[in-house]
């Protein structure tokens, strides 16, 4: 059986006590769009580069931009 190690580090955490700022509504729903697409291509078959692809469609159709790496290794 294969073991997969994926740590979720301090910094992929926000919390806010009262109302977040608009910008960050927008900006997790955008984030979530993006990942949902990134999963959605990550199948047997598919590169890395790929999913990458489909992530960053995401990111540039709503004006955003993020190019360094959005993902931790995978480990067998």
């Amino acid at each position: 059986m294969r073991d997969c190690w994926l740590p979720l580090s301090a910094g992929t955490w926000t919390i806010y006590l009262d109302q977040p700022p608009q910008q960050m509504v927008d900006v997790a729903k955008v984030v979530v769009e993006g990942v949902d697409a990134g999963l959605a291509m990550a199948k047997p078959g598919n590169t890395v580069e790929q999913v990458k692809a489909a992530w960053q469609v995401v990111l540039r159709r709503n004006g955003l931009r993020k190019d360094s790496r959005v993902s931790t290794a995978v480990q067998n």
